[in-house]
């Protein structure tokens, strides 16, 4: 038999299909949006609402299902669009059949938004009319006419972009900005433009130093102010140590201005990234008048660093925290509370060596004996006081060689931005096409490691000269500590804190090392016929 192939045709059956002839009456959604909230696009936005109001209600075949709006929003992303998200989940809920908006980028300036958002309507039958392109998504040839309109409407997005961001760097350059003074703590928008000192608030930031350069953790210093109910610089009742770090490390402070701190990485998502040196910033000097001197400022940024490369980590709840070490292991000692439901309740502070692999066997200690020695202790400081007070003037008038360290730090910053402007312009030479690709690959390996070794070096001085700020504030609080303090008759945390740099124990006797670098060392024998605590309550406490 001869072969043949014969076509069977397909049984006719309505289409349910909501095409833009259908006969059916169909719910008419419209979508506008306006990017900013300057008045002329107001008046835009006002036109549109009431022109999609009225052509959706004068047509006989259609239902009104209402007007979605977004004022003020950009169209890179759907992500905080709320009339936009509430209008598409209304459609796939079957609330509307048809939506119609002015063009493409009024719909999403996103390729991939904007196709997969039509793509997914597509799937519920939901179509979308773009007024301006005059196309329709249940069209055959709509879905290619959108990918290319969609595509348009992104390089337009980044084009604007750009020229945003090209605005912004310009008037940067010229010394230029703005702050956020509702949640900028100490300063208030002057007459000229210019920050003007907000006394009452500066009286907050000066304490906030204060504390930091005394020696207290950034997170007992965000618990006290949470404690007193100060609120924070955006109204907030609780304080965190990101937002007492930032208040320290804000160079506003000192009356100058960083410009360009972050920058947006994709113009899609508008995520803003902290700027690592990817682009370029502008630093402004003496721009007004400061709350925080410079010397001040400069080395709370250096004790800032030092307790970040040195690890400085304690808990702030107990007035020995972080001081004390163990004499024969080396580990820190932590507090312990004993009989903490009655009336015998107590401190005690054990080796953190006890609980390792290789248990340390150095003896446990009292809170109040150690605050006892530690009053013992005192009285050598203070009956030499006069002679350490000489000594630590001598180091204090030396700097405690942060100016040649300056100078080193700042011979390598200039070598590095030498090596910046030759890797800048080989890597313009190349992309003329003027410069032969082997030596240009050989210098500019070259360039890159030298610039590696550059900032390698200028990292290590940053903390040499970290720890040399540190020192110098240290000796120089102590040197006021001693100059403005009577010999002392009780127990304070603020007075060892201000004295002592560090105590080593082995549960019987405690060597204190005070912050010119003396040591005294006493035993618990010293102090049992101390005046201040009866004899039958120290027997309890050091036995």
């Amino acid at each position: 038999m001869k072969r043949k192939v014969t076509i069977i045709p397909p049984k006719p059956v309505e289409s349910n299909s909501k095409t833009t002839t259908n006969r059916f009456r169909r719910k008419v959604a419209a979508y506008a949006r306006v990017s900013t909230d300057f008045e002329e696009q107001k008046s835009s936005f006002d036109a549109q609402v009431h022109h999609y109001e009225n052509q959706i209600k004068n047509r006989s075949d259609w239902d009104f299902a209402g007007v979605y709006t977004d004022e003020g929003i950009t169209g890179t992303n759907t992500t905080h669009r709320e009339g936009f998200n509430k209008m598409i989940e209304d459609a796939l809920a079957g609330r509307i059949d048809l939506i119609i908006t002015k063009s493409v980028s009024r719909f999403a300036r996103n390729t991939v938004d904007s196709l997969s958002t039509i793509r997914l309507l597509k799937e519920h039958e939901v179509e979308v009319y773009f007024e301006k392109e005059n196309i329709w998504t249940f069209d055959g040839k709509g879905e290619v006419l959108l990918t290319i309109m969609s595509s348009l409407a992104q390089e337009e997005a980044r084009s604007t972009s750009e020229n945003c961001k090209w605005g912004i760097r310009k008037r940067y350059a010229q010394g230029k900005f703005s702050l956020p003074y509702s949640r900028f703590l100490g300063y208030d928008k002057g007459p000229d433009g210019n920050p003007v000192i907000n006394e009452e608030q500066a009286e907050l930031v000066r304490r906030i130093f204060k504390m930091f350069l005394e020696g207290f953790s950034l997170g007992r210093i965000a618990k006290d102010l949470t404690k007193e109910n100060i609120p924070t610089p955006t109204g907030k009742e609780t304080w965190w140590v990101g937002t007492v770090r930032g208040i320290l490390s804000n160079e506003k402070y000192k009356g100058d201005v960083l410009l360009q701190k972050s920058y947006i990485r994709d113009f899609l998502t508008k995520k803003q990234v902290p700027n690592d040196g990817t682009v370029q910033q502008y630093y402004i000097q003496g721009n007004h008048e400061p709350i925080i001197p410079e010397d001040v400022f400069d080395t709370v940024q250096g004790m800032l660093l030092y307790r970040d490369t040195h690890e400085m980590k304690f808990n702030t709840k107990h007035p020995f925290s972080g001081l004390v070490f163990c004499s024969q292991c080396g580990r820190l000692f932590g507090p312990k509370v004993l009989h903490s439901n009655d009336r015998f309740k107590k401190v005690v502070w054990r080796c953190n060596g006890r609980y390792g692999k290789e248990q340390c066997q150095c003896k446990t200690i009292d809170e109040n004996v150690m605050e006892l020695l530690f009053l013992e202790a005192s009285k050598v400081v203070f009956r030499n006081r006069e002679l350490t007070i000489l000594k630590i003037n001598k180091k204090l008038q030396n700097n405690f060689e942060i100016d040649t360290l300056e100078k080193e730090l700042e011979d390598l910053e200039s070598e590095r931005n030498r090596l910046v402007e030759e890797i800048n312009d080989i890597l313009s030479r190349k992309q003329l096409s003027i410069t032969d690709v082997s030596e240009y690959e050989t210098k500019y390996s070259s360039l890159e490691k030298e610039y590696s070794r550059i900032l390698s070096g200028i990292k290590k001085l940053k903390v040499r000269k970290s720890e040399a700020i540190v020192e110098k504030q240290r000796q120089k609080s102590y040197m006021e500590y001693l100059v403005n303090t009577k010999e002392l008759t009780e127990f304070s945390e603020s007075a060892l804190r201000a004295m002592v740099l560090q105590i080593l124990t082995d549960g019987e006797t405690v060597t204190f090392v005070f912050k010119d670098g003396k040591k005294a060392t006493i035993g618990k024998e010293d102090i049992k016929q101390h005046s201040i605590v009866p004899y039958f309550q120290l027997r309890e406490m050091i036995s």
